[in-house]
């Protein structure tokens, strides 16, 4: 018995420094600027950039892949933010505000909306609330991410057409 939990020992010690070199030399190093421009991120997660979250963003943002202004929620206090930490002018960016996306707002047809409560679940800002089993949406803490549009099955919820 005491011979088996020797071994045991000794292989778990033996796995535990395999384990331990195997991470330092396979450790993938992060670009410090990302992780510095997700911080300032609003980290909605939502998807209005067309970046699948605020990870794939700050990523993308560093590799100049996307303008530092696409962040809806985050608008341009954020792109300002951003330009501080790359280093590079928003005055640059400038030009790449006609390609970011106008979202118009989104409105609830009370008509079609069951009550389920899915938009709730979805909404990364609770925007929305349930009064009288009918979807309300908060115009203030509204991002227009589009994710509730997506979660209602009876597609109570669009973009208003103003």
């Amino acid at each position: 018995m005491i011979t088996e939990i020797l071994i045991l020992a000794i292989l778990g010690f033996g796995f535990g420094i395999l384990l331990a070199f195997a991470s330092k030399k396979l450790k993938v190093e992060k670009n410090p600027l990302v992780e510095k421009v997700r911080e300032v991120l609003p980290g909605a997660n939502c998807g209005a950039c067309g970046l699948a979250g605020c990870d794939a963003f700050a990523e993308a943002v560093v590799a100049g892949k996307v303008p530092m202004n696409a962040c809806i929620p985050g608008q341009q206090a954020v792109a300002d933010k951003i330009a501080d930490i790359i280093g590079k002018h928003p005055e640059k960016e400038e030009k790449t505000e006609t390609k970011k996306p106008t979202l118009k707002p989104v409105k609830v047809l009370l008509d079609l909306c069951i009550g389920c409560g899915l938009c709730v679940k979805k909404c990364p800002k609770q925007a929305i609330e349930l009064i009288d089993k009918k979807a309300v949406i908060s115009q203030d803490k509204c991002i227009k991410c589009g994710l509730c549009i997506n979660s209602c099955p009876k597609k109570a919820i669009v973009r208003d057409e103003l």
